[in-house]
């Protein structure tokens, strides 16, 4: 049985502005320096923003699932909730190219709604198309039937880049091409959640932000909530930092089905279903 409210403040999350104090509007690493925010209920949260990619997911996996899974479907509303300057959603973006090709993906997959919590991330990097990468991830980028990086001057962009702890080789500029198939958003998790509508055709990514934001009993309420909106064939995506929790990797199996490692199906769709997704992507 579903649980349909866990708080009765849900509606502040609609109608509050966030608050960022002034001393965290420049920190000093994307990687590593950990800043903070005021929620939508006027909570200060700890948070931190990452560049690069994540290891704790096979992205061959991810684009295997979403084909199996969603095979009969004209669309799939992907939903990255914490993405920092943009890369995993460019990385999940590439691997389902890959595996379907640009035409389906343009056209069953495409724009893939990202959101963060930071402002100055998504304003300097995710939408002005600004990309770090160290040397070895460009070929990130082959092999999807586009042009998509150009190196520019980091000079040129003075006013946008936030220092960080360990500088990667190179600054890039995406390609209109390629960024129109991305839709990025300043937005409180909680709120984006409170909001979400789902009809079975989602794939939902909350990737290690949740501990370290809301301590593992809040991490555990926003999964089951997750639960309760999320609908048939819909995915979660999560990560192997919030699962050190117990409380959050019980909540999970509790609720969720493990289809491959970090991306869960809904125990409610049904194990037989879930299992035929497994053994066949």
């Amino acid at each position: 049985m579903k649980i349909y409210s866990i708080t009765g403040a849900d509606n502040l999350c609609r109608k509050q502005k966030l608050n960022y104090p002034n001393h965290n509007l420049a920190f000093k690493s994307m990687g590593f320096t950990f800043t903070s925010y005021k929620d939508c209920y006027g909570i200060t949260r700890e948070t931190q923003n990452t560049t690069g990619k994540r290891e704790d997911i096979s992205l061959q996996d991810f684009a295997d699932v979403l084909k199996q899974r969603f095979k009969h479907f004209d669309r799939v509303n992907i939903m990255p909730m914490n993405v920092s300057d943009g890369t995993e959603a460019y990385l999940m973006a590439n691997a389902i190219i890959r595996n379907e090709g640009r035409e389906t993906f343009e056209k069953k997959y495409s724009p893939i709604k990202a959101s963060d919590v930071m402002p100055n991330v998504i304003n300097n990097y995710a939408k002005n198309g600004l990309l770090h990468l160290y040397n070895a991830e460009v070929s990130e980028f082959d092999g999807i039937g586009m042009n998509v990086l150009k190196e520019v001057n980091e000079a040129d962009y003075k006013d946008n880049i936030i220092p960080q702890l360990y500088n990667p080789d190179k600054l890039y500029k995406l390609s209109k091409e390629y960024r129109k198939h991305f839709d990025f958003q300043v937005e409180d998790l909680q709120a984006r959640i409170q909001d979400l509508k789902d009809e079975g055709n989602s794939v939902i990514a909350i990737r290690n932000c949740l501990k370290q934001s809301f301590g593992d009993t809040m991490s555990s309420l926003i999964i089951i909530k997750l639960m309760n909106i999320m609908q048939g064939a819909s995915l979660l995506v999560t990560g192997d930092y919030d699962r050190n929790s117990k409380l959050i990797e019980q909540t999970l199996k509790e609720y969720f089905y493990e289809i491959r490692h970090n991306i869960w199906g809904l125990k409610e769709y049904g194990r037989f279903r879930n299992y035929l997704t497994k053994m066949h992507a």
